[in-house]
């Protein structure tokens, strides 16, 4: 009867053990459980924020706006007075309402809803002042007096796309993921484009004024710098390229932006002129920020892996807690079963117990008697207990033969307290 033999103070180890492990191993499992939660949630908040359909429609709108779209191609016509032009003007146009109308489609503050109609009216202005450039080139007229009568304040519109940018900004779910790849090819577009470098250089162009040379140079720093902040981002070999394509052309314009402050300080060098000598071939350009929109695609479903994964681990570490709970209980069950059925009969049983436990105490006070303290007692005490020990001894004889029905509870050990072993 292993159980029975087993003195209580092992078993309150071994359950307190039992309990230990147990516990740690519940915090760890509810740890990791909460971690896994927790990179599902930002998983989550990450997918929602790069499918964002504002911030999908920002990004349209300002490529359609700026760099290779409806600006660039309104100042192109201008300088160079070519029809094609003029159509991809339109096909931008069209495009950049499409983006307004997809804006429009969710839910929006009034501050979003004046800013939608602010760039309305610039896009429309733009498309009322082409049709008037048209008629200008048809009648000889020079790019720098196209130019001047065709002015559009610019200033409602830029206010109105920053308003935008600021709305996405706070419906944005995730504060760990920093800006996405979709925010930050946004705002490279707005660097280059719509307000931007292009804009600004073709102004320059135009109208040889020194300001706009300090606001290119200052857009394309700032491409710079976004180009910088997409490159933290974990990238494809693909978007490698296509960001360095980008910075390729971005350091032709700053060396041809030297060519035009020489040029635009001669009087005599009309504007298409300085047009045709620092020509910059944007076409890498407008091909890499299209490859940079392609691959946002594949972090979508990187992002829904991702919350796939999580859940899916969060799940099995819930069976796995179940398991142990269920099993972990079961184990813990048979001490205390032990504990509850046992306890109550650990009293002596038999007449050995008895025997066991006169002996025992008997001993325990000799021990007691060699303490100074019991000097003027030991001398009587000795003898009186000498002869207890002697007729301990005899009942151990008389009942030496002698069957106990009852089975003994007790070995000599089970009389001796927990702890450190007796001292005399």
């Amino acid at each position: 009867m292993i159980m029975k033999n087993m003195r209580i103070q092992t078993m309150g180890w071994i359950l307190t053990a039992l309990l230990v492990a147990s516990g740690i191993h519940l915090i760890v499992e509810f740890w990791l459980i909460n971690t896994r939660a927790r990179d599902a949630e930002v998983a989550w908040q990450e997918f929602q924020d790069v499918n964002d359909e504002r911030a999908r429609a920002i990004n349209a709108l300002v490529k359609h706006m700026g760099y290779g779209g409806m600006i660039h191609n309104y100042k192109d016509y201008i300088l160079h007075r070519d029809d094609s032009s003029i159509l991809r003007f339109q096909d931008a146009v069209g495009a950049a309402k499409e983006a307004l109308s997809q804006y429009d489609q969710v839910k929006i503050s009034d501050a979003e809803k004046r800013a939608i109609w602010k760039i309305r009216e610039a896009i429309d202005a733009y498309a009322k002042s082409i049709v008037i450039a048209r008629v200008m080139v048809s009648e000889g007229s020079s790019a720098s007096q196209i130019d001047e009568f065709v002015r559009i304040n610019n200033e409602p519109a830029l206010k109105g796309v920053a308003t935008l940018i600021a709305g996405v900004a706070a419906n944005r779910q995730s504060e760990e993921m920093g800006q996405t790849k979709t925010q930050i090819l946004a705002d490279l577009r707005i660097a280059l484009g719509f307000g931007g470098m292009v804009h600004n250089f073709k102004n320059y162009i135009l109208r040889k004024k020194p300001p706009y040379s300090a606001k290119v140079a200052k857009n394309l720093q700032q491409a710079s710098t976004t180009i910088a902040r997409y490159r933290r981002k974990e990238l494809n070999d693909k978007e490698e390229v296509s960001l360095a394509a980008i910075e390729g052309v971005i350091a032709a314009y700053k060396a041809n932006l030297k060519k035009a402050r020489t040029f635009a300080s001669k009087k005599r060098v009309l504007p298409e002129e300085i047009d045709r000598l620092v020509v910059v071939d944007d076409g890498p350009a407008l091909r890499g920020m299209v490859h940079l929109t392609r691959e946002v695609l594949p972090l979508n479903h990187m992002k829904r892996r991702q919350v796939t994964e999580s859940l899916d681990t969060i799940r099995w570490l819930a069976q796995m807690m179940l398991i142990i709970v269920v099993v972990g209980g079961a184990v813990l069950l048979v001490p205390f079963v032990w504990i509850l059925w046992y306890l109550p009969y650990i009293r002596a049983r038999s007449i050995d117990d008895y025997l066991n436990a006169i002996d025992f105490y008997l001993s325990k006070v000799g021990q007691y008697l060699q303490k100074p303290e019991t000097d003027d007692l030991s001398e009587k005490a000795i003898k009186k207990l000498q002869s207890m020990t002697d007729l301990s001894t005899e009942l151990v004889t008389c009942f030496k033969d002698h069957k106990d029905r009852r089975d003994s509870v007790l070995d000599k050990a089970d009389l001796s307290p927990p702890g450190k072993p007796d001292k005399a």
